[in-house]
């Protein structure tokens, strides 16, 4: 998943280097233009801003389509991982959340045991805190890819008093990619994978 990540991080730090272009080109129109000069230049320079902007989300949607998919193919039902004696021990014993989370703990990374551990914990409401499996990881690299194509959306709508809080957003995206999503790169997994 590092690929995809990488991937994404230089499709956002070109995308900011796109707005950051039409941002400086705006300010020396601002500075050196009449004003009926101005909104013309703006709209000139707003084009290459939006297509810019709706190619980047694109990317991002294919590198994050990407990583989803490789999460769905690693996480996918496994009866080999399937332990009986574990299921029928759960099953008769009926343990509580916290013992229902330190069973699960041993089993981290098996996405099989995973799944049952969870079915049984919202069958019986125990509302333990047990580990990700791949459906979760999917819906973390969507939330993910979500926020990244609304910043984007927002850095690409030029005439928009919104452009601005996106554009700073997508700097700060592009140039701190890794402490902003920390928390997701780590929930879906190994960032060296």
């Amino acid at each position: 998943m590092r690929y995809e990540l990488e991937n994404v991080k230089e499709i956002l730090r070109k995308a900011a280097a796109s707005a950051n272009l039409y941002h400086e080109h705006i300010s020396h129109v601002r500075r050196t233009c009449k004003p009926e000069v101005i909104l013309k230049e703006t709209e000139a320079f707003a084009l290459p801003l939006k297509e810019a902007m709706v190619k980047a989300k694109a990317e991002v949607r294919e590198q994050m389509t990407l990583m989803a998919t490789t999460i769905k193919k690693r996480s996918m039902l496994d009866p080999k991982n399937y332990n009986k004696e574990v299921v029928d021990l759960v099953r008769t014993m009926k343990p509580d959340a916290e013992e229902l989370e330190a069973i699960a703990e041993q089993f981290k990374g098996n996405d099989t045991m995973i799944r049952f551990f969870r079915k049984h914990n919202e069958e019986n409401d125990l509302r333990a805190n047990l580990p990700l499996c791949g459906a979760d990881r999917v819906k973390i690299a969507e939330l993910m890819r979500g926020d990244l194509e609304y910043v984007l959306d927002l850095a690409g709508e030029p005439t928009s008093a919104t452009n601005r809080y996106g554009n700073a957003q997508l700097q700060h995206f592009a140039e701190n990619f890794e402490t902003v999503f920390a928390d997701r790169i780590s929930a879906i997994g190994d960032f060296n994978e």
